[in-house]
């Protein structure tokens, strides 16, 4: 493997693995619709988890905090909790709705979604501004914020996703397709695709 970082205007990284495998029994997925273009929001704070089940609370923290510089402020984990009375277990987005009705900003919300998104939409929302957390199978029936899709080729093998996991209080990366094999909700009344998305105003 070779790995090398190019300095310009903006940072290339490329992976080098060798020699490309030859796909004589698995087919090759489409490729993503992301016309070569690498995508992220960053907020300016990534939270850590308080206790073992907030991931959904400090996720929704983390995306709010884009608001921060136009003078929104966001409830720590204790207001959160005590003032919609939030009980310890998984949650998902149609009760993320109800703690956000006084807030500003534009929100999105799984369950109001009538597709079922793959991983793709995660670029388009990210191409477009907003940011957003999932709920995936990565660890049980959890809550991380996606920060960037990198598109290191038109392979969808070789798209790297980049998350904050707030559980860890750590930053780490999964390819594309990995994503959308792990991005299965387990609340089973609602979205198979569960996510949430925050955006401070339109681009």
């Amino acid at each position: 493997m070779r790995f090398g970082v190019e300095m310009s205007d903006t940072l290339h990284i490329l992976l080098v693995w060798g020699d490309e495998m030859l796909n004589e029994y698995f087919p090759l997925d489409k490729p993503y619709p992301c016309n070569g273009v690498t995508v992220g929001v960053i907020p300016p704070r990534l939270f850590k988890q308080e206790r073992d089940w907030t991931c959904s609370i400090v996720c929704l923290r983390t995306l709010l905090s884009l608001g921060t510089r136009y003078g929104l402020s966001i409830p720590e984990e204790d207001e959160f909790i005590s003032r919609y009375d939030i009980k310890p277990g998984p949650h998902y987005s149609q009760e993320v709705k109800t703690w956000v009705p006084e807030l500003k900003g534009e929100f999105r919300f799984g369950y109001e979604d009538d597709d079922v998104p793959d991983e793709s939409k995660v670029w388009e929302m990210l191409r477009d501004g907003w940011s957003l957390a999932v709920n995936w199978l990565m660890s049980y029936d959890h809550w991380c914020v996606i920060l960037g899709w990198y598109v290191l080729s038109d392979d969808p093998e070789n798209n790297i996703i980049q998350f904050y996991d707030p559980y860890y209080n750590d930053v780490r990366w999964v390819h594309a397709p990995d994503l959308g094999v792990m991005w299965q909700s387990g609340n089973p009344d609602g979205p198979k695709r569960d996510y949430f998305a925050y955006r401070w105003g339109s681009l």
